[in-house]
Parts: C-alpha cells; sequence; structure tokens
C-alpha cells in the first residue's frame, strides 16, 4: 500500500472519530508518521487518538477592527489579512502605509508634491529640531549603524501636512483595476469607492514619511510630544536603511507580492526601532503614550478591513519576521535580509522558511475567458483574505483556516473584464496533499457563499478558484 492509499484509509478512519477537518489531518499525519516509522497498526491508531485528544494549536485572535486597532498590535497575531493581489499600497502617489502607535508613510515610486508649504519657527519648532540629534544617535545604537549623510526634516502642521499628501493623486488605472479584482474576490462591497478609501486613509492617517527620492523626511506636527518623537524615531530608521540598502530599489521590485515582503522587512525594522525607543522612556510617559494610542482606537474611520490589513501587515507580521531574524542570527543576518531580502509573503508569515531559502514553486497562470488586464501572486497573505470570508460566516475554524493556508507553495492568477465586472481565476501549489486538500475544502465552503465562484483541482497539488463579480 502506497501512502496516499494509506493516507485516505486513515482519513476514512478519522472521519469516524471527528468532523473537525483540522483535528483529522492531525489525526491522519499522526497515524502515518508511525506506519512510516515501521510501527503497527495498532500503534498508528493510538497516536492518531492521542492527537484527537491533544488540545487544538492555539489560533491566533480575529483581525483588530479599525485602523487604529489595527496598527497598534505590532505583537498581536499574524493573522492581518492584507492582500497583495493588485498592490494597491502602490496606487496612491504617496504611497501610504500604517505603521504601529500611529499611522505612518514610506513612500516609494513617489510623485512629488506640487504644493510647497512653508516651514514654521517657533519654540516648539525648535525644540522637536533639537530632538533629532538625540534620535539618530539612539537609532545608530540600537540599528547598529551609522549615518552617512545629512537626513533633511520638515515638520509640518496638520493643515500643510494634508496639502502635501493631497497634492499628490492616486494612478486612477490602478485605482479602477484594483477596484475590479477587489470586488470580484467580495473583499470590498459594490459601490464603494476605493480610491477615495485609499486618499482618504491617506490624508487622515498618515504620521510622516521618508522619501526614499529626495532623501527627505516629513513630520506631521511641530511640537516635541512624544507621538512626534515617535514618529521622528521611525522614520530616521528608514533613511538610515535607505542610506547603507538603497530602498528606491523597492519600486523596481518584479511582483506585488515580492513588494509587500520587501515593505515588510523595511516597515519591521523601523517598528523595532520604534519600540526600543518607547521602551527607553519613563514609565510615566510610556503609560501616558499607550494610553493615547488605546484612546485612539475607535477613530478607525469606515475603510474596510481587508484594506486596512494590507495597509498594516508590513509593520504587524514584518516585525515578527525580523525580530526572529535577529534571534535567530543576529543583527548582521538582518543586514544580509536588506541585500537579499524576503519575496513572499508566505516567508514573513513563516520567518523559517526565509531562513531556510525555501522560494515560492513556480505556477502557470490560469487560461483566461476574457480579455485579461491583469495577471500576478496573490501570495499566501492574498489566500488568506479570501479564505478568511468562511471564518467571518463560520463556515470553518480558526484551526481550520490555518492548516489551509499555511501550505501555500506558489500561485499565479488572471483577471479579465466581464460584461458586468470582472473574474479573477488563480491556481495555487501546495506544499503537500493535505495542505492542498485543506485548503480545496476552504475555498469550497466560500465559494458556496458567493454566486459565480467555483474550486477545481488539477495535477494533484494545485487548487484553482474562479471568483466573478
Amino acid at each position: 500500500m502506497d501512502r496516499e492509499q494509506a493516507r485516505q484509509q486513515w482519513w476514512m478512519w478519522a472521519a469516524h472519530q471527528t468532523q473537525d477537518d483540522a483535528t483529522r489531518t492531525r489525526m491522519v499525519e499522526a497515524a502515518l508518521r508511525v506506519m512510516e516509522a515501521g510501527g503497527s497498526a495498532a500503534d498508528a491508531a493510538a497516536a492518531g487518538t492521542a492527537a484527537l485528544n491533544a488540545p487544538p494549536p492555539a489560533a491566533p485572535p480575529g483581525p483588530p477592527t479599525g485602523a487604529r486597532a489595527l496598527v497598534r498590535s505590532a505583537t498581536e497575531d499574524r493573522l492581518l489579512l492584507g492582500v497583495g493581489i493588485i498592490g494597491v499600497l502602490a496606487i496612491l502617489g504617496v504611497v501610504a502605509v500604517v505603521g504601529i502607535s500611529s499611522l505612518r508613510a514610506k513612500p516609494v515610486a513617489v510623485h512629488k508634491p506640487a504644493v510647497v508649504v512653508k516651514q514654521i519657527d517657533t519654540p516648539e519648532t525648535r525644540a522637536i529640531r533639537a530632538f533629532i540629534p538625540e534620535a539618530k544617535r539612539f537609532v545608530e545604537a540600537h540599528r547598529g549603524l551609522k549615518y552617512n549623510a545629512d537626513v533633511p526634516v520638515t515638520f509640518l502642521t496638520d493643515a500643510d501636512f494634508k496639502k502635501r499628501i493631497a497634492s499628490s493623486p492616486a494612478d486612477q488605472k490602478g485605482v479602477d483595476m484594483a477596484t475590479k479584482e477587489w470586488r470580484a474576490l467580495s473583499l470590498i462591497p459594490p459601490g464603494l469607492d476605493l480610491g477615495k478609501e485609499l486618499t482618504d486613509l491617506a490624508t487622515n492617517g498618515i504620521a510622516g514619511y521618508y522619501d526614499s527620492s529626495t532623501k527627505q523626511l516629513v513630520v506631521r506636527g511641530v511640537a516635541p510630544t512624544t507621538d512626534n518623537r515617535v514618529t521622528l524615531v521611525h522614520e530616521l530608521t528608514h533613511a538610515l536603511q535607505d542610506q547603507h540598502f538603497a530602498l528606491s530599489r523597492l519600486s523596481r521590485v518584479k511582483t506585488d507580492e515580492e513588494s509587500v515582503a520587501f515593505r515588510s522587512l523595511v516597515e519591521g525594522d523601523a517598528v523595532r526601532i520604534q519600540e526600543e525607543y518607547i521602551a527607553s522612556l519613563p514609565k510615566a510617559e510610556q503609560d501616558t503614550y499607550n494610553s493615547a494610542q488605546q484612546a485612539g482606537q475607535s477613530a478607525s474611520g469606515g475603510a474596510p478591513d481587508a484594506l486596512l490589513e494590507e495597509f498594516g501587515f508590513p509593520y504587524s507580521s514584518g516585525t515578527d519576521f525580523v525580530k526572529t531574524l535577529v534571534d535567530a542570527r543576529g543583527q548582521a543576518y538582518l543586514d544580509a535580509a536588506f541585500v537579499n531580502p524576503p519575496t513572499t509573503t508566505a516567508q514573513i508569515i513563516h520567518p523559517e522558511r526565509y531562513i531556510n531559502i525555501e522560494a515560492a514553486q513556480p505556477v502557470a497562470a490560469p487560461a483566461a475567458d476574457g480579455k485579461v488586464f491583469d495577471d500576478g501572486t496573490m501570495g499566501e497573505l492574498g489566500i488568506r483574505a479570501v479564505l478568511y470570508q468562511a471564518v467571518t460566516q463560520k463556515l470553518i475554524s480558526l484551526n481550520d483556516f490555518l492548516f489551509a493556508t499555511d501550505g501555500w507553495a506558489g500561485d499565479s492568477y488572471t483577471a479579465w473584464s466581464t460584461a458586468t465586472g470582472a473574474c479573477v481565476r488563480d491556481s495555487i501549489a501546495s506544499r503537500s496533499l493535505t495542505d492542498a486538500e485543506g485548503l480545496w475544502l476552504g475555498l469550497t465552503k466560500v465559494a458556496g457563499l458567493r454566486k459565480g465562484w467555483t474550486v477545481t483541482t488539477s495535477r494533484g497539488l494545485i487548487v484553482n478558484f474562479t471568483a466573478c463579480g
């Protein structure tokens, strides 16, 4: 009996014990391991039963609701749903991404703002400027690198900062393309103006940014508040990264998936230094700062969760990724990661895959049933966004969700226009047959919710789904 036949038999045996797919998978794998090690069927059954009775792996908490709750969750779960299918972060003229403890931005591929504003000179602005040398010394000491050039810093009032951001319009073609795809995938409701949501999120939510094209840093605020100092430390970390590793490379990566992965490295590193700065403050100041951040969690606006969570992913999961690299092999290894950055969101979610140099498997682009307007890679992050819809509808558990998505090995999607909107078809490779089965089951349950969705399998470990809307 080959492994596949054995697996099917044990799967049927497990089906009599539980209806939970994730538990069944654990039981089957435990039984197969015993059999392959030369154990008896009785020993294998005992191992499977032990897996049934063992407590399930701890599930991460659900995604935070709203931008403020999301962006302050650096130490929370890695289940934030961001989507890499179209790279919506890149369709703003000034790319806006949210960060921990306040909304941040780091432009890459920036359109130069047309509005010129004059910096004000007051005792408050002089006080925050006096903090710049101290902030640079802190970043150098904790990042282990030295600045090799000055970093021009501009502090703007709230009104002037909004003008600066609003003067750099979004790429309308990219907005239109993303809207069609996200609607097809049911990630945004019909009628939602994605361009407006992006612009509002950028205009109202960004606390500062570093422009790797002009080498200038801009902070939204003119007073020496804790929040502005934290923003300055975060963005000065980007400036230091840029001086040593040329962050402009981020605008030249080949795919959206690579862009999200690289940005997660960049932002995770900056959040790590930012957190160390916060931890260095007097306890009373930390408490006041953290209380203010908690109070701001309700000011999230009405942006869709999928959009907020794509913005937040580089900060939350990127921080975990960076800390894992530093803990495993030290800061020199982190520097090496900037030279050879991660290429998939799976490597960010599972840092061991980066450490073990596990790249994405090539997957052929699926055929389209109409005129193609886009193609690319959704990545594990995008697949999670799609599949999480079944979790919110209580069709699958969080455990099932994780078993279904953690086995991502590569994918390729094609999008085409229809008379009523668009369709997206994705072919997804899994790491094992068990992973493929879990993914197929999860996607099938999502498809049951949506008109115009289908799920098929091909070539063993490839699961295909088509979403139209």
